[in-house]
């Protein structure tokens, strides 16, 4: 092999060495974390439309998402630290984490399974008051 094309293969592939190398540097620099999940009914059924809220407990900054039509949301782009996720729908009780940490890079993954909300109709009905209580004297 003449001399120059020797020169030229070992540039190349010293560059690319320092390109692999230098890939998972240039990975950790990312300093923010996504929250992802599925929003169900307890049945299984997804929600769709869900409001996903997230507050950073240190900032006060708040974030939100809605669900798809899957029942899946993302929270992309959120700093580095603790939150407060409250995930909300009409006919549906919310559902709250707290204390949730996101560190550097974290794809954070909450599945969340809403429990119906209490309606008036759902409510228990209560009997008519007794006239006088058995055991009382």
């Amino acid at each position: 092999m003449p001399r120059a094309g020797l020169d030229s293969f070992r540039g190349a592939f010293l560059s690319g060495l320092v390109l692999v190398l230098f890939a998972g540097c240039i990975e950790a620099q990312i300093d923010r974390a996504t929250l992802t999940g599925t929003v169900t009914d307890p049945s299984g059924a997804v929600i769709a439309n869900a409001k996903i809220e997230c507050l950073a407990e240190t900032t006060g900054l708040r974030t939100e998402a809605t669900s798809n039509s899957k029942g899946v949301y993302l929270v992309p782009g959120l700093a580095v630290g603790e939150y407060e996720v409250t995930v909300s729908r009409a006919g549906f009780s919310p559902v709250q984490y707290k204390d949730v940490l996101l560190m550097v890079g974290d794809t954070r993954i909450i599945n969340v399974q809403s429990r119906n909300s209490i309606t008036a109709s759902q409510r228990p009905q209560l009997g008519k008051p007794l006239a006088a209580c058995p055991w009382s004297a």
